[in-house]
């Protein structure tokens, strides 16, 4: 080797550079960086709180180190989800994502470092992290963070997270349906029809109602059955009796009508071309997909709502003392939060897609 021997044995015995030192040292808060916050940030992020603590390095070296590690950004489920189904048919995704989805992201990030003290069993920090969280804000009450923070019991931080969770899914309705009104195919609530009435003494399936509502909707009232038994494959082969014990199995919350059946049955009721933009029964169909769309929705919350039909304690969001009354007044609530939003952002796309006269 043509290494002058003073070179060598100086090397022997300090083996690393002090830059090598340096950055075995930045590497061990990187990872600490990167550990608190549970692993999703990335290299600008630990840059910056590298920075905070009087480092000082850029981001690029943060970077190389971080690679050196085998420590990257771990992006969120959710935010893989949408992404994906946001992609474009190129393949590439939108510079922006919808309210909604944006808004999904936005949660999915703000419940990382809660989570973080939860799974710590640090209960009064994961209160305060969620109190101090603008995005989770919206969906908290005085009282559920009070239970959070005293809570001792499995069963007492189930409870409290359930709640937060169905306002969290009541919201996400609301936003579905006001997106209907947004787009200008209706001028009122869409889905209130949908949910049942849970002070009632007999419940209907959210099916059964979704029915009753395309019956009337569609003005074939009675004569719905006869729609679904004309689309029917096998309806040359059996009676009109089979088609009508399905519908009823349907309505009793036993399945529901696949996405080829209810294709069908728009286009029976509306027309072949009705799924086309310039169809003047296109507004009937898209009103129609998405009531069928937020009645597989609601039916999923179904086994979870039904149950607490009988409770009276205000433990329901925002101080209800029952799943009817807090269904009743938070729905508007967040259906009329969702709307201008939902607005601003279909004028905003739509002078984005108008071409540039001035160029």
């Amino acid at each position: 080797m043509n290494v002058h021997p003073s070179g060598y044995y100086a090397w022997k015995a300090e083996p690393a550079s002090p830059r090598r030192k340096d950055d075995l040292r930045l590497q061990g808060l990187i990872k600490q960086s990167w550990l608190e916050s549970g692993g999703v940030y990335g290299y600008r992020k630990i840059a910056h709180d590298l920075r905070d603590l009087g480092e000082h390095c850029g981001k690029h070296r943060v970077y190389r180190l971080m690679k050196q590690e085998g420590l990257r950004a771990q992006v969120g489920m959710w935010q893989c989800y949408i992404h994906g189904v946001s992609r474009k048919t190129d393949g590439t995704s939108p510079s922006v994502l919808s309210p909604l989805g944006r808004h999904f992201v936005d949660l999915e990030q703000a419940l990382i470092e809660p989570t973080w003290a939860w799974n710590q069993d640090e209960m009064a920090k994961c209160a305060d992290l969620l109190e101090s969280s603008e995005v989770l804000a919206p969906y908290l009450w005085p009282d559920v963070v009070s239970r959070l923070r005293r809570a001792t019991t499995e069963a007492e931080i189930t409870t409290a997270r359930a709640m937060v969770m169905l306002e969290i899914y009541l919201s996400c309705l609301a936003c579905w349906d006001a997106q209907v009104q947004a787009k200008g195919h209706t001028k009122q609530i869409l889905f209130e029809s949908l949910f049942p009435d849970f002070s009632a003494e007999r419940i209907e399936h959210p099916n059964a109602l979704f029915f009753i509502w395309l019956a009337d909707y569609s003005r074939v009232k009675e004569r719905l059955v006869d729609n679904l038994h004309s689309i029917s494959k096998p309806a040359a082969d059996t009676d009109i009796g089979s088609t009508k014990r399905q519908l009823r199995r349907w309505k009793r919350g036993k399945g529901f009508a696949s996405e080829d059946m209810l294709d069908a049955l728009f286009r029976n009721l509306y027309g072949d071309r009705a799924g086309r933009s310039d169809d003047n029964r296109h507004k009937d169909w898209i009103v129609s997909w998405s009531m069928a769309m937020a009645t597989r929705r609601i039916s999923f919350v179904m086994p979870i709502l039904f149950p607490l039909r009988t409770c009276r304690d205000p433990l329901f969001p925002f101080g209800h003392q029952t799943v009817q009354e807090w269904r009743v007044n938070r729905y508007p609530h967040w259906y009329e939060h969702w709307l201008p939003r939902l607005k601003d952002n279909q004028i905003q796309s739509a002078a984005h897609l108008q071409p540039d006269n001035g160029a």
